[in-house]
């Protein structure tokens, strides 16, 4: 939701890895068996595919290093998904009894694999659950889909030993299992129309990327899909998910965009009621567009379809730290940087919680090390903010040079500013960064904040009101609680637009010191 919070606005951010979405599933129930449909079962959760024809774990399409052992706990585990499978179960499937191994280091290596091929870590599970004493239990929801292979005919030369009691094994009890779990649809993961598939699919890996063309053409691509297959929720999902992207960065005006995206996230709601990720979208559109503030039903709702959502997690720390409550958007941060530990901005996002709260070292922390992993993409201009506010000009000097050096400015042009001494040139640096942002359409919030922390406090109130003309994205997640914002409390235009945000009675708290709240 602050997704410029955790870049460099200076910089174009850079690419990252495009992810893939699982093939679609279905439920196998009723009458159906394994012989019925002559195809491999091939177990579907979240984005990993177990096929037990091929003997293999697949993410997102492709195959995921697993040995033996390993693979048949991750089997028996989800054959059995719900139900507790005790240590002693483990070690009769895996060893048999006559067997003679360390089957207590055996099981922890076993599982150790599974759950390192999952990117499941212990801690924060979302795949096992560890019964302490007891076992382990599978905790995701497990579908049936049949693989696109048929079943070759079975014959000594073509079918190893280990094979047969593969597929013996999962006949024996995973329709039963799976079967039992009918109180919610098959999940849809994408379109089945090939044409529609193949638009949506480019536009999964093009809306991984950090870039605005990127996303521009994701959306294009989740369009075309729509336009071939309109009931598919997973691509009106994706359309909606782009539009805000875009809406999100300033790459499109947000009173464009968020209005397609209410429709496209509504018309995912429509083919898939429980369809988290729109839920979360549409909670997005009613905050941004409607200044709808109950708009945080919708994330509960996400959350009680999908718990191990980070996207609804994050969109619950924004608005959380937009009505002022810091640490409870830190906290809902830090839970959805555990479900999405690669997202490249998260530490961003917390450092912008922290800054709010006025807790500007821990808010330093947070960018510098979003800036270790991004490199110069990430939001190196923040280290600036922090280390003003913490009375260090000297520091923030030295990374408003870096940060101008990280973007193309000369040597000279640097020295000269450097010259002035610290406290000018950090206010040359920062009206020199609003104009260069300004030209650049940078979000006009951050614009804002950079003309209020350069005394421009004019100039920053007009900004201001053409973002709540604009319904501007990231205008309600900073009016309250910017700290470069506090100079304008006493402005009678900084109140009414408080007081038209509904959030004029919206905490601020100063560092070491009580909250203040804004007179009704």
């Amino acid at each position: 939701m602050n997704e410029y919070f955790g870049r460099n606005l200076l910089l174009p951010p850079r690419p990252v890895k495009a992810k893939k979405r699982a093939p679609p599933c279905r439920r196998v129930g009723g009458g159906d068996t394994i012989s019925d449909v002559d195809r491999d079962p091939v177990l579907c959760f979240g984005v990993f595919e177990l096929d037990l024809g091929e003997g293999e774990l697949r993410r997102a399409g492709r195959r995921v290093a697993l040995q033996q052992q390993p693979l048949r706990a991750l089997l028996l585990l989800a054959r059995r998904a719900g139900h507790v499978v005790t240590r002693e179960e483990l070690q009769a499937e895996l060893w048999g009894a006559s067997t003679h191994v360390d089957f207590e280091r055996g099981i922890n290596f076993c599982l150790n694999q599974v759950r390192t091929a999952l990117r499941d870590p212990a801690r924060s599970s979302h795949f096992i659950e560890t019964v302490p004493r007891v076992g382990y239990r599978f905790v995701a929801d497990v579908r049936v889909i049949q693989s696109e292979k048929p079943v070759p005919v079975a014959t000594p030369t073509t079918v190893r030993p280990r094979s047969r009691r593969w597929v013996a094994f999962a006949c024996a009890g995973v329709l039963a299992a799976v079967s039992a779990q009918t109180d919610r649809p098959p999940r849809e993961t994408g379109p089945s129309d090939p044409q529609a598939r193949q638009a949506y699919l480019r536009g999964l890996m093009l809306l991984q990327r950090q870039d605005g063309a990127s996303w521009d053409e994701a959306a294009r691509g989740f369009e075309a899909a729509t336009l071939r297959e309109p009931t598919s929720a997973a691509a009106q999902s994706g359309l909606a998910r782009a539009l805000l992207g875009l809406a999100q960065a300033g790459i499109r005006p947000a009173g464009e965009c968020l209005p397609r995206a209410r429709t496209a996230s509504l018309a995912a709601l429509r083919a898939d009621p429980r369809h988290a990720d729109a839920w979360t979208s549409l909670s997005l559109v009613r905050l941004h567009l409607d200044w709808d503030w109950l708009s945080s039903e919708d994330i509960d709702r996400a959350l009680a379809f999908e718990p191990g959502l980070a996207r609804a997690h994050r969109a619950r720390a924004a608005y959380l730290s937009a009505r002022g409550d810091q640490d409870g958007a830190i906290a809902a941060a830090r839970r959805a940087a555990s479900l999405d530990p690669l997202c490249p901005t998260l530490r961003g996002d917390l450092g912008w919680y922290y800054y709010c709260a006025r807790r500007f070292p821990e808010a330093a922390q947070e960018w510098r090390l979003s800036v270790a992993v991004q490199g110069d993409g990430g939001p190196r201009d923040r280290l600036v903010d922090a280390f003003r506010h913490l009375g260090r000009p000297a520091d923030a000097w030295r990374e408003a040079e870096a940060t101008m050096r990280h973007a193309g400015i000369s040597k000279g042009d640097i020295e000269a500013l450097s010259r002035r001494g610290p406290h000018a040139a950090l206010r040359a640096f920062l009206a020199g960064s609003a104009a260069y942002l300004e030209r650049r359409g940078a979000p006009l919030v951050r614009l804002a904040a950079l003309r209020a922390a350069a005394g421009d406090e004019d100039r920053a109130l007009a900004l201001l009101e053409r973002a709540a003309a604009e319904r501007a994205w990231g205008l309600l997640g900073s009016l309250a609680v910017d700290p470069d914002f506090e100079g304008l409390q006493g402005r009678p235009r900084y109140v009414r637009l408080l007081r038209e945000a509904g959030l004029r009675g919206t905490l601020r708290a100063a560092a070491g010191g009580p909250a203040a709240v804004l007179a009704n």
